[in-house]
Protein backbone atom coordinates (compact mmCIF):
# COMPACT_ATOMS: atom_id res chain seq x y z
CA UNK A 1 0.00 0.00 0.00
CA UNK A 2 1.41 3.35 -0.80
CA UNK A 3 0.07 7.19 0.42
CA UNK A 4 -2.24 9.01 -1.40
CA UNK A 5 -2.75 12.59 -1.08
CA UNK A 6 -5.89 14.70 -0.73
CA UNK A 7 -6.51 17.75 -0.41
CA UNK A 8 -8.35 18.94 3.12
CA UNK A 9 -11.89 19.61 1.07
CA UNK A 10 -11.61 16.54 -0.16
CA UNK A 11 -10.99 14.55 3.10
CA UNK A 12 -13.95 16.42 4.84
CA UNK A 13 -16.21 15.40 1.88
CA UNK A 14 -14.87 11.76 2.42
CA UNK A 15 -15.06 11.56 6.10
CA UNK A 16 -18.44 12.51 5.78
CA UNK A 17 -19.20 10.73 2.89
CA UNK A 18 -18.04 7.37 4.86
CA UNK A 19 -19.92 8.40 7.74
CA UNK A 20 -23.13 8.68 5.49
CA UNK A 21 -22.63 5.32 4.31
CA UNK A 22 -22.05 3.84 7.39
CA UNK A 23 -25.42 4.33 7.80
CA UNK A 24 -26.45 1.74 5.21
CA UNK A 25 -27.60 -1.44 6.88
CA UNK A 26 -27.45 -3.48 3.37
CA UNK A 27 -23.61 -3.03 3.26
CA UNK A 28 -21.59 -6.32 3.68
CA UNK A 29 -18.94 -6.84 6.78
CA UNK A 30 -16.38 -6.33 4.55
CA UNK A 31 -17.44 -2.73 2.77
CA UNK A 32 -17.93 -1.43 6.65
CA UNK A 33 -15.05 -3.19 7.44
CA UNK A 34 -12.80 -0.97 4.92
CA UNK A 35 -15.00 2.23 5.59
CA UNK A 36 -14.21 2.27 9.27
CA UNK A 37 -10.48 1.27 8.79
CA UNK A 38 -10.14 4.58 6.47
CA UNK A 39 -12.90 6.77 8.79
CA UNK A 40 -10.06 5.81 11.91
CA UNK A 41 -6.74 7.01 9.43
CA UNK A 42 -8.03 10.07 8.43
CA UNK A 43 -9.81 10.51 11.43
CA UNK A 44 -6.80 13.07 12.96
CA UNK A 45 -6.63 14.86 9.55
CA UNK A 46 -10.45 15.13 10.06
CA UNK A 47 -10.58 16.62 13.45
CA UNK A 48 -7.56 18.90 12.36
CA UNK A 49 -9.13 20.13 9.08
CA UNK A 50 -12.65 20.36 11.25
CA UNK A 51 -10.91 22.88 13.68
CA UNK A 52 -9.14 25.36 11.10
CA UNK A 53 -12.83 25.73 9.36
CA UNK A 54 -14.24 26.13 12.98
CA UNK A 55 -11.15 28.81 13.88
CA UNK A 56 -11.53 30.33 10.01
CA UNK A 57 -15.25 31.05 11.15
CA UNK A 58 -14.95 32.39 14.59
CA UNK A 59 -12.33 34.98 12.22
CA UNK A 60 -15.38 35.85 9.91
CA UNK A 61 -17.58 35.65 12.68
CA UNK A 62 -15.56 38.40 14.74
CA UNK A 63 -14.47 40.08 11.10
CA UNK A 64 -18.45 40.90 10.40
CA UNK A 65 -19.53 41.97 13.87
CA UNK A 66 -16.47 44.05 13.79
CA UNK A 67 -17.22 46.05 10.48
CA UNK A 68 -21.48 45.76 9.94
CA UNK A 69 -23.62 48.44 10.76
CA UNK A 70 -24.65 48.84 14.47
CA UNK A 71 -27.98 49.95 16.40
CA UNK A 72 -27.74 52.81 18.75
CA UNK A 73 -26.98 50.14 21.45
CA UNK A 74 -24.27 48.71 19.55
CA UNK A 75 -25.72 45.64 18.32
CA UNK A 76 -25.63 44.43 14.70
CA UNK A 77 -28.23 45.86 12.24
CA UNK A 78 -29.48 42.11 10.04
CA UNK A 79 -32.05 42.27 7.68
CA UNK A 80 -33.25 39.08 6.59
CA UNK A 81 -30.15 37.26 7.67
CA UNK A 82 -28.09 39.77 6.39
CA UNK A 83 -25.42 41.79 8.80
CA UNK A 84 -25.67 45.46 6.77
CA UNK A 85 -22.89 47.57 5.59
CA UNK A 86 -20.85 45.04 4.11
CA UNK A 87 -21.55 45.41 0.96
CA UNK A 88 -18.48 45.50 -1.21
CA UNK A 89 -17.14 48.52 -1.32
CA UNK A 90 -18.76 50.14 1.16
CA UNK A 91 -16.04 49.77 3.58
CA UNK A 92 -12.61 49.27 1.77
CA UNK A 93 -10.74 47.90 5.16
CA UNK A 94 -13.40 44.51 5.90
CA UNK A 95 -13.18 44.51 2.06
CA UNK A 96 -9.73 43.87 2.19
CA UNK A 97 -9.53 41.70 5.94
CA UNK A 98 -12.48 39.33 3.93
CA UNK A 99 -10.93 39.29 0.58
CA UNK A 100 -7.72 37.87 3.21
CA UNK A 101 -9.72 35.78 5.21
CA UNK A 102 -11.49 33.93 1.99
CA UNK A 103 -8.22 33.28 0.21
CA UNK A 104 -6.60 31.78 3.53
CA UNK A 105 -10.05 29.52 3.50
CA UNK A 106 -9.12 28.51 -0.09
CA UNK A 107 -5.72 28.06 0.30
CA UNK A 108 -6.49 25.37 3.36
CA UNK A 109 -9.11 23.60 1.64
CA UNK A 110 -6.48 23.04 -1.37
CA UNK A 111 -3.79 22.31 0.54
CA UNK A 112 -2.85 18.35 1.21
CA UNK A 113 -2.46 15.89 3.37
CA UNK A 114 -1.60 11.86 3.33
CA UNK A 115 -2.35 9.06 3.90
CA UNK A 116 -2.88 5.61 3.26
CA UNK A 117 -6.09 4.53 2.12
CA UNK A 118 -7.19 1.03 2.84
CA UNK A 119 -8.23 0.05 -0.73
CA UNK A 120 -12.10 -1.10 -1.38
CA UNK A 121 -12.70 -4.48 -3.83
CA UNK A 122 -14.97 -3.87 -6.15
CA UNK A 123 -16.81 -7.26 -4.98
CA UNK A 124 -17.47 -5.49 -1.85
CA UNK A 125 -19.42 -2.72 -3.12
CA UNK A 126 -22.95 -2.81 -2.24
CA UNK A 127 -24.95 -3.85 -5.48
CA UNK A 128 -27.86 -0.50 -5.03
CA UNK A 129 -24.71 1.60 -4.38
CA UNK A 130 -24.78 4.60 -6.79
CA UNK A 131 -22.07 6.53 -9.00
CA UNK A 132 -22.55 9.40 -6.48
CA UNK A 133 -22.00 7.63 -3.56
CA UNK A 134 -19.23 5.76 -5.40
CA UNK A 135 -17.29 9.14 -6.49
CA UNK A 136 -17.35 10.07 -2.96
CA UNK A 137 -15.28 7.43 -2.42
CA UNK A 138 -13.25 7.60 -4.90
CA UNK A 139 -10.16 7.55 -3.54
CA UNK A 140 -10.08 3.82 -1.46
CA UNK A 141 -11.56 1.98 -4.11
CA UNK A 142 -8.99 -0.54 -5.76
CA UNK A 143 -8.15 -0.17 -9.37
CA UNK A 144 -9.07 -2.96 -11.21
CA UNK A 145 -6.26 -4.42 -13.02
CA UNK A 146 -6.23 -4.39 -17.03
CA UNK A 147 -6.18 -7.59 -18.67
CA UNK A 148 -3.14 -7.43 -21.27
CA UNK A 149 -4.20 -9.16 -24.74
Amino acid sequence: MSNEKISNGDLLSLYSGISMLLDNDNNKYEFNYALIKNKHRIKKHFEEADEMIKMLEKERINLVSKYCDKDSDGKAIIKNNIYQGLQTGQNPDFDKLNEELIDKRKSFMKAEVEFEPYKIRKEHLPKTMNGSAQDAIFILLEEEEKNAN
